[in-house]
């Protein structure tokens, strides 16, 4: 197979699922010879390493606050990112999550380089409203592939977008399943961002349910987010 040249853009590469994707993806691809570039609106305090021998690429020096309103950070930051995609020539932008996917495609147009967009969020979450309608039908005809985690997100779009679609799930490192675990009966743990997408809310309240028939049961919510008050409130 002909080795290509791979550009990855994502907001940021803080310690997420969709961040920790790309760096196992830059890793494989570069292992196996590929060039490989991760382009990141922003540099934060806490993000995942980027792999020996790919480059990383930073648009902008400011937080989210200093970089304007949504839309003119999406158009901003895209003309940044069409510069450095104009200077390396990737063969293919692989953008991670809907601000990314619209900065690659403002990036590339015009160009020969192809963008394939990672869809990883729930798509009637993510693209509701005005500003995810426009995306949907605005940008998302210009993306030449798309890859979902379930085959229930790729429904969510026009046949249009499925047919240029696949469904490739979260990868599992083969060590998972070599590391020696001590299940404790009836604790249920919950590892995630507290963000009202992942939807800690509904798991509080289906264990609610659990725990008045299981009188030992317990649960564990690990994370940081915006919903952190929200739901130590439910659960007193």
């Amino acid at each position: 197979m002909d080795k290509k040249k791979i550009l990855f853009h994502i907001h940021t590469l803080t310690k997420g699922g969709a961040e920790r994707s790309i760096i196992n993806l830059a890793k494989q691809f570069n292992d196996s010879g590929n060039e490989v570039i991760i382009v990141t609106s922003i540099k934060c305090e806490s993000e995942y390493e980027v792999p020996s021998g790919v480059k990383r690429i930073i648009l902008s020096d400011k937080d989210n606050n200093g970089l304007g309103n949504p839309f003119n950070r999406m158009v901003g930051l895209g003309l940044k990112l069409r510069g450095h995609v104009k200077k390396e020539k990737p063969d293919v932008v692989i953008a991670f999550i809907s601000g990314s996917i619209v900065r690659s495609v403002v990036a590339t147009f015009g160009l020969k380089t192809k963008v394939i967009a990672s869809v990883r969020n729930d798509p009637s979450f993510e693209y509701k409203g005005r500003m995810g309608q426009w995306i949907v039908k605005y940008i998302f005809p210009k993306v030449d592939g798309f890859v979902f985690q379930t085959q229930l997100a790729k429904q969510y779009f026009s046949k249009k977008i499925q047919d240029k679609s696949t469904v490739i799930t979260n990868s599992v490192n083969p060590t998972f399943y070599e590391v020696k675990r001590n299940p404790i009966k009836h604790r249920v743990v919950n590892c995630g961002r507290l963000d009202a997408q992942k939807n800690q809310r509904m798991l509080i309240d289906a264990f609610s349910i659990v725990a008045k028939k299981i009188e030992d049961a317990e649960l564990h919510i690990y994370g940081k987010g915006p919903e952190y008050d929200n739901l130590n409130e439910q659960i007193l």
